[in-house]
């Protein structure tokens, strides 16, 4: 009876459970020859979030991360996220990418008061033909993605929209490319 009890107790809090981290993310996206080659993906970290990573990871109190400082952040935290997909879908002509095979460049920065997440999604070998989603969401629902379109920049001109994602409790986004 007692676990009963307690079973609904939890459950509306479990209903009504929210993020904790909320991230902005940003977007370089490099077409070469009509393929897409590279995605340099940052996440600008909301500012309390902010200011817990920076105590907890810029370890000589600098303000900045040397490649040390990078390194032991993602292999701590970074590299955990591989069971979530890195929170970043990539679809190209419907068909799910992979990417922890195409993460490249990885380091930390701290820029207007931001812990900021840097890779590259590095999609130089893999076929392409008309459409391309870059989505961003966690499915346990305890980070935030936005993405808006003046934080997206490309090399060459493309036609995109940004979404939400469609179960759009993960409060996710998703940047449509068409090439």
């Amino acid at each position: 009876m007692i676990k009963t009890i307690i079973f609904f107790l939890v459950i509306p809090i479990l209903a009504f459970s929210h993020p904790h981290v909320f991230a902005d993310v940003a977007l370089k996206i490099e077409v070469k020859n009509d393929q897409l080659n590279t995605i340099q993906i940052s996440w600008h970290y909301d500012d309390m979030t902010s200011q817990i990573l920076l105590m907890d990871y810029d370890k000589n109190r600098d303000g900045k991360f040397d490649k040390k400082e990078s390194q032991f952040f993602k292999e701590q935290v970074f590299d955990t996220l591989k069971q979530y997909e890195y929170y970043t879908h990539i679809n190209i002509d419907k068909k799910k990418i992979p990417i922890d095979t195409h993460i490249e460049n990885f380091f930390l920065s701290f820029e207007k008061n931001k812990f900021v997440v840097n890779y590259v999604v590095s999609l130089q070998n893999i076929p392409q033909i008309n459409t391309i989603d870059i989505a961003f969401w966690d499915a346990e629902f305890y980070s935030s993605f936005d993405i808006s379109s003046e934080f997206v920049t490309f090399n060459k001109k493309l036609k995109f929209d940004i979404e939400e994602v469609e179960d759009d409790i993960y409060m996710g986004v998703v940047l449509k490319l068409q090439l």
